[in-house]
């Protein structure tokens, strides 16, 4: 262990001259997508101050660093940076000059595949898929029709779970107390305007709950109307009714505007006109 140790900590082999010095080693030729491992060696002068790293000299390739080691040797400094590369380009690469370091980079598809070309993808490629054409068509219509025909029984079975339960079930108290808070006089501090408003939010949510089985706790208040309209099939007057309450309330509540009374008085009107919707 201590041999593999102390042979995975030697320095590599460093280019001539004193440099500066920057030394590309990588395969000849790779498969389009296929990770493969690249090193660069930079050696400098030991008098002199590091040169900036520059990570255009390796575009057009993907790269996904491993590690950077350097140290000191015969009167220069060297450097070695470790990536996984792949490249999303075809065709012949030359990085920098004098000379050109140069990659070939080759389809990873069969020579007797006639399908489409390449394109970027996450992780390694599989395989080339030398099926006919029309028979790889034939097989993402039926998955994409599989997928349809799923999100539609989701949705139906989501709805089914939260539709409003029978009247005689809801009790009038969330109700009764929402009215209440908004019947109260209207505030005319901003503060006290804002913290009324969020005790409106948080009963709003619960007769929500209660009236539609609606968990709006993830949602925004301009955001309840849409759920109300298209999950749960909701009264569409009682849904537009509900966008205008959640602007109300957030008006009161982050912009706090000096006179909070106008905004309040129409809130009030806004929450009776919703109980008499949705009743």
């Amino acid at each position: 262990m201590a041999l593999l140790a102390a042979a995975c900590a030697r320095p590599p082999e460093l280019p001539g001259g004193p440099g500066p010095t920057v030394e590309l080693r990588l395969p000849s030729a790779v498969e389009f997508g296929r990770a493969f491992r690249l090193e660069v060696v930079r050696v400098w002068p030991a008098d002199r101050p590091a040169p900036a790293w520059d990570p255009d000299l390796l575009a057009p390739l993907e790269l996904e660093p491993i590690g950077v080691r350097g140290g000191r040797r015969q009167g220069r400094r060297w450097e070695q940076r470790s990536f996984l590369a792949r490249s999303f380009v075809r065709g012949r690469l030359e990085f920098g000059s004098d000379p050109a370091t140069v990659l070939e980079v080759r389809s990873s598809l069969p020579a007797e595949d006639r399908g489409e070309p390449e394109f970027p993808v996450e992780g390694p490629l599989a395989p080339g898929d030398s099926r006919p054409a029309w028979l790889r068509l034939l097989g993402l219509v039926g998955a994409a029709a599989i997928g349809l025909a799923w999100l539609v029984i989701r949705r139906r079975s989501a709805r089914a779970r939260h539709r409003a339960p029978p009247a005689a079930a809801i009790g009038p108290g969330t109700a009764a107390r929402l009215l209440a808070l908004a019947s109260a006089p209207a505030p005319g501090d901003p503060e006290e305007a804002a913290r009324r408003a969020d005790e409106i939010e948080s009963r709003l949510r619960a007769w929500l709950e209660e009236r539609y089985g609606l968990d709006t706790r993830a949602l925004a208040g301009p955001e309840r109307g849409a759920a109300l309209r298209t999950r749960l099939d909701g009264p569409a007057e009682a849904a537009a009714v509900l966008d205008r309450i959640g602007g109300l309330c957030d008006r009161l509540r982050f912009d706090r505007p000096r006179a909070p009374v106008p905004l309040w008085r129409r809130l009030r009107e806004e929450l009776h006109r919703l109980m008499e919707e949705a009743a």
